[in-house]
């Protein structure tokens, strides 16, 4: 029999909104398959994290004090560039998603 935790999906938060990090955990940690294996609040924290765990996915903020997830994204993507990227933004604005786009290496894409 294969162990369950084995064949569970890991993510990382790295927001700078303590209530929406624990929010999403909540919902994460409700889905048998995920689990919230490190968070952050800052983006300069991205990278590391992910180095270190190498998730499946990382929930990286665009806006935080800092390093935004924008300018955290390269490092990220050149340390575990198998690692997709949840990118999540309180502004509606297409420019941001647009500035996400360019952020993100070459060789990735934005679906």
């Amino acid at each position: 029999m294969v162990n369950q935790a084995m064949t569970k999906k890991s993510v990382i938060l790295v927001d700078d909104h303590a209530l929406f990090r624990a929010g999403l955990r909540s919902l994460i940690e409700d889905m048998p398959d995920y689990e919230v294996v490190a968070e952050a609040d800052r983006g300069d924290r991205a990278a590391q994290l992910v180095g270190e765990y190498r998730p499946n996915l990382l929930v990286l903020d665009i806006a935080m004090p800092g390093v935004n997830g924008l300018d955290a994204l390269p490092a990220v993507k050149k340390v575990a560039p198998g690692t997709r990227v949840l990118m999540v933004s309180m502004y509606g604005s297409t420019d941001i998603v647009m500035r996400a786009k360019w952020a993100m290496p070459s060789t990735s894409s934005i679906r």
